[in-house]
């Protein structure tokens, strides 16, 4: 059982480790707004969620952040959520 939980914490690493700078700052967000409401760790994130956040802090969103999102999922670092009318984005924990 310790290999199968390093090698899942490895996978998780070597994810991060790959990702932009722009990437990083999403990630960032997403977990701050899972931290704030334990329930968006359950449901995900939209993208207007994640702009909303953006600008609480202060600070302008990516451009294509949207896209960005869905890149992220792709390369399997976050999850789309539960179907609905928006795309939901969880971290993969």
């Amino acid at each position: 059982m310790a290999a199968t939980v390093a090698a899942a914490i490895q996978q998780v690493s070597d994810q991060i480790t790959k990702l932009s700078d722009v990437e990083v700052l999403i990630f960032e967000k997403l977990l701050v707004l899972e931290k704030a409401k334990p329930e968006t760790a359950k449901r995900g994130s939209t993208a207007d969620e994640v702009t909303a956040r953006f600008r609480a802090d202060g600070e302008a969103p990516p451009p294509s952040l949207s896209n960005i999102l869905a890149r992220m999922a792709n390369r399997g670092v976050l999850e789309i959520g539960p179907e609905g009318p928006e795309t939901r984005y969880l971290v993969v924990h």
